[in-house]
């Protein structure tokens, strides 16, 4: 995401990968030992515009989950995974619906299903 009126400045920008998961970390019913995911490798908003009332990291965390569903669709990813950075990080994912592994505090899925129905509410 860049500044329209200076487009040389980036403000925030996501990326995704396809990963796979342990299938009982995934708060998803019985699944496989290993289960494919989309991993939010990255989620960043330039410091000075992290909690402004603009909300860039939820613009680019919709826009996310929604590139997420379009490839789970075409194939590959039972769930969005990310790897919170601290406790804070992960709060900001747990308000959107991600939900903690078993195993890692820090480590948390939002199931395909909620990615659907956030894209079908935009």
């Amino acid at each position: 995401m860049v500044d329209e009126a200076n487009p040389t400045v980036v403000l925030g920008f996501y990326a995704l990968t396809i990963s796979q998961a342990d299938g009982s970390s995934v708060p998803i019913r019985s699944q496989p030992k290993i289960v494919p995911v989309i991993r939010l490798a990255r989620l960043a908003v330039r410091e000075d515009l992290q909690g402004t009332s603009d909300r860039f990291g939820e613009f680019l965390l919709l826009q996310a989950i929604e590139q997420a569903v379009e490839i789970s669709d075409a194939g590959a990813g039972v769930a969005v995974a990310v790897d919170a950075k601290h406790d804070n990080a992960a709060s900001f994912y747990m308000k959107y619906g991600f939900q903690v592994s078993p195993d890692n505090p820090l480590v948390l899925y939002l199931p395909m299903s909620v990615c659907r129905q956030f894209v079908k509410a935009t």
